[in-house]
């Protein structure tokens, strides 16, 4: 994100304005004309253009402004123009910039970092320091307090300090938020359940197992949560930010009227329902190593939620569902995408995986919001699943998740090696932000003492492993057949909006 696109032939006032936004912490892309610009906002869309006057009118057989204002994706990017000199209105009858900010030649540099942060679309990143004062049980391998050793971790690279970062603390979503989704006598009981005393009857709605342990302030930790997905939805549609993450949200598995695999409350479901309810079409891309079940079952029959799931195949790994079969139904038929990989699937084999399902099928979707849950069990030092990736897989497929959705809604998930998680998260919010961050702390995270030193270098990013010889060539010959099953069979039934 931070992505700043500058339009202007003019070499100096270039040089000066990238020297200003770089050390601002902007990601900055030059073009020298319209055509040129145009081509790079299609590969990813800015957060803010900075233009030249001149180039408000057809100047190189391309009418920029014009171009921007057919495309519903560009129309609403903010832009702050350069003239030299400063006009009498904001903007001239028939140009579509009431969001426009004007500045005159010469600007000076804190001028023009001022107009920039005022004006580019912000960041969100949702926490709460309560997200950290709950407890499943002392052997459960779901570990709330993951939220305050990424928060940590992200202080430490300065991610949270960017100016136009905000850090934003939720609020508990209320019930009339969880019946969007959720049977009422099920969240009746989960709250009986919040003192952490189990009564044989919360069996019914699978409270008290194993996996859903009946722990003091189940309710409450579960209504934060829900209640930071939504405000990281809110903030979105807003049209004020373009992404927030919730980290402490994504439980993916939650049913209708039960709990299920570490799940309480399906914040996914009650946020995109929030969104349906005000005519936004959702793609969904889940990247947990287990299959988002609960999500799929939420809207296996509507066509205005595109559901993608890439995750350890459901022949090995709970929940046992995901197959690339499963495709959806009546007018959601074609809106339900399952990539299920084999056990020690790689880097190499997940992204190609990715690449061929995910940027194709979100185009042919046109969304408006994107959620993307970027559950870390798919990492190679988790002790829950079989895959064997590393946070380098995790932050290309979240670089292209941010460059492809017009809006992005951004969810933790699962992950339960504590160190993996931080780091994953850590690294997918900076390169969501424009952001790769300097190894200044090598050495000081992760290594020897975790006993993860086979893939966790010093810095964020993981050292490159790979899955080898036969075995490499059967999982890549399963994912090769499952892919072009996809795209021969669902991508012809997906639609746009008419």
């Amino acid at each position: 994100m931070a992505r700043i696109l500058v339009v202007d032939n003019d070499p100096g006032f270039v040089r000066m304005a990238r020297g200003v936004l770089y050390t601002d912490g902007y990601l900055v892309q030059v073009a020298t004309d319209s055509s040129e610009a145009l081509s790079l906002m299609e590969h990813a869309i800015p957060d803010l253009v900075l233009l030249d006057n001149q180039f408000r009118r057809e100047i190189d057989g391309v009418d920029l402004m014009d171009a921007m204002s057919r495309n519903t994706r560009l129309r609403q990017i903010p832009k702050v123009i350069v003239v030299d000199s400063a006009p009498e209105g904001s903007d001239e009858p028939g140009d579509s910039l009431e969001n426009a900010l004007w500045l005159s030649k010469p600007v000076k540099p804190e001028t023009l970092s001022d107009a920039v942060a005022g004006q580019v679309t912000r960041t969100a990143f949702v926490y709460s320091p309560q997200h950290g004062e709950y407890e499943y049980g002392p052997d459960h391998p779901m570990e709330p307090r993951r939220a305050l050793e990424t928060v940590e971790l992200c202080h430490k690279y300065g991610l949270l300090d960017k100016p136009w970062v905000d850090v934003v603390e939720p609020q508990p979503a209320g019930v009339e938020d969880m019946v969007l989704f959720h049977d009422r006598d099920y969240l009746a009981a989960l709250q009986e359940a919040n003192d952490g005393v189990f009564v044989e009857s919360m069996i019914e709605f699978g409270l008290g197992t194993m996996d859903c342990p009946v722990f003091p302030g189940v309710y409450d930790y579960s209504a934060l949560a829900t209640g930071g997905t939504l405000l990281a939805a809110s903030l979105v549609d807003g049209g004020r930010y373009d992404l927030a993450f919730n980290l402490s949200g994504g439980f993916h598995h939650a049913h209708h009227r039960n709990a299920e695999g570490f799940c309480y409350v399906n914040d996914i479901a009650i946020a995109i329902r929030h969104l349906l309810r005000k005519g936004r079409r959702i793609a969904y891309v889940d990247l947990d190593a287990h299959h988002g079940d609960g999500v799929q079952d939420a809207f296996y029959n509507d066509n205005r939620v595109l559901t993608i799931s890439l995750h350890e195949s459901g022949k090995t790994l709970f929940p046992w569902s995901g197959f690339e079969t499963e495709i959806g139904a009546g007018d959601g038929r074609g809106y339900n995408i399952n990539v299920p990989l084999p056990p020690q699937t790689d880097d190499e084999v997940f992204l190609e995986a990715f690449h061929k399902v995910v940027p194709e099928a979100v185009a042919a979707f046109d969304p408006d919001i994107v959620f993307a849950l970027v559950g870390a069990d798919g990492l190679l030092a988790d002790p829950l699943s079989h895959l064997a990736l590393t946070n380098n897989a995790y932050a290309e497929a979240a670089m292209v998740i941010e460059a492809i959705s017009p809006e992005c809604v951004v969810l933790g998930g699962g992950g339960y090696q504590m160190n993996s998680v931080a780091r994953a998260w850590c690294l997918t919010w900076a390169v969501m932000n424009g952001i790769e961050p300097e190894d200044e702390y090598a050495g000081t995270i992760g290594g020897m003492m975790l006993g993860t030193e086979y893939v966790e270098g010093g810095g964020l990013r993981d050292r490159h492993a790979y899955t080898t010889g036969p075995l490499k060539a059967e999982i890549r010959k399963e994912v090769v057949r499952v892919t072009e099953y996809i795209k021969d069979t669902v991508f012809s039934l997906i639609t746009p909006s008419t």
